[in-house]
């Protein structure tokens, strides 16, 4: 099996939509989409997420079915250095390593900071739980820290799905999937918009399966066709090349 997830094209969050640069990114991604071979597609319910699959969908003569927990994580925290509510992830060094709870993958949202809005848990486990809903219909069945291969299923563990969301509900779902606190991979790892993630399954053993990413963020799609990577969701200036 193949996951593919692709964050959102540039956003401007104040209409809740793309920009005319991530109209761009969009057109850009569904060039390099259009020959995929993909199983299944799925869509976050927020209109940037929906406007960028949109010309990928088109391009593949396909639809989505809309997730509704797959919307984006913006359950806000209090951030002590900035003096207000923002997202839970993006703090400074000085305070993301002065809790030692952010690195534990089974305990993370026991940060204190995290503590501060109590929905941080409760949605993280609804959305770890709905996703392994999704891949147990693909054949992949979460027993503990594992994913046991099932022998019968609904859909075919050959198959490619492509979800199209963002930044941290992706980031959340991978911690989950590789056993890393989502926090550390927030802090950590920046996704540019229209970034490509393909993580697929390795089944050796043919019992239990292991999910290894093979790209994070991949931007070659904007870089074919001479688009800059947009800085939206990071504080410095993209590499380019």
């Amino acid at each position: 099996m193949k996951i593919i997830f692709i964050r959102h094209a540039e956003p401007s969050y104040e209409k809740g939509s793309i920009t005319e640069k991530g109209v761009k990114e969009a057109a850009c991604l569904a060039l390099r989409v259009k020959d995929w071979k993909v199983d299944d597609i799925y869509v976050s319910p927020l209109l940037r997420a929906k406007q960028t699959a949109d010309p990928c969908l088109k391009a593949l003569g396909k639809e989505a079915v809309e997730l509704p927990w797959i919307t984006e994580f913006d359950h806000h925290v209090y951030n002590e250095i900035l003096g207000r509510d923002n997202v839970p992830w993006n703090f400074f060094p000085v305070h993301f390593f002065n809790e030692p709870e952010f690195f534990d993958k089974d305990n993370w949202y026991d940060a204190p900071t995290l503590r501060t809005n109590p929905e941080v848990k409760s949605a993280a486990l609804e959305v770890f739980s709905q996703f392994d809903n999704l891949l147990k219909e693909y054949g992949y069945e979460r027993d503990g820290n594992n994913y046991r291969i099932l022998k019968e299923s609904p859909k075919s563990k050959e198959s490619t799905i492509v979800i199209f969301c963002h930044l941290g509900v992706s980031l959340l779902v991978m911690g989950h999937l590789f056993g890393i606190s989502p926090s550390v991979l927030w802090q950590a790892i920046y996704l540019p918009p229209t970034g490509v993630t393909v993580i697929g399954t390795e089944e050796r053993d043919g019992e239990i399966a292991q999910f290894r990413a093979q790209m994070i963020g991949d931007t070659s799609h904007l870089r074919a066709m001479e688009e800059p990577v947009s800085d939206s969701g990071v504080f410095y200036e993209p590499f380019q090349g």
